[in-house]
């Protein structure tokens, strides 16, 4: 079971749990504009993926088909999901990976190098 990893997946279900409605790419940018398409449609697949959301409609816009979803649980089931899957390795996997994704590159690099480090010098401590 995936957890939510970022902080743009959990800004796309803030905007699902404020509304009732299906909402497709362009309906969830009309209601948060500070997201950006690309990213946000990234984000849907990994929350699909993940069943987080579900598709509710295929809909017509503009001119092209789309698909409209919907939150798949509201705000206190995942939070008893993401809850309910806690243990102390996939809280620091979660972690690490927070730090990667949302971080500049040049903390990543030296994140990444003390990581290795770390993990090799476990390696051979054993």
């Amino acid at each position: 079971m995936e957890l939510l990893s970022s902080k743009k997946e959990l800004e796309v279900m803030e905007v699902f749990w404020e509304n009732d409605e299906p909402l497709s790419i362009s309906g969830i940018i009309e209601k948060k504009p500070s997201l950006n398409k690309n990213t946000t449609n990234i984000v849907l697949k990994n929350l699909h993926k993940a069943g987080y959301i579900y598709v509710a409609e295929i809909v017509q816009t503009k001119t092209v088909l789309a698909r409209a979803y919907k939150a798949a649980m509201t705000r206190e089931e995942c939070i008893a999901r993401e809850l309910g899957d806690f243990n102390e390795n996939r809280l620091a996997l979660s972690m690490v990976k927070n730090i990667l994704v949302n971080s500049e590159i040049k903390m990543k690099e030296s994140f990444i190098q003390e990581l290795e480090t770390l993990i090799t010098q476990y390696r051979f401590a054993e």
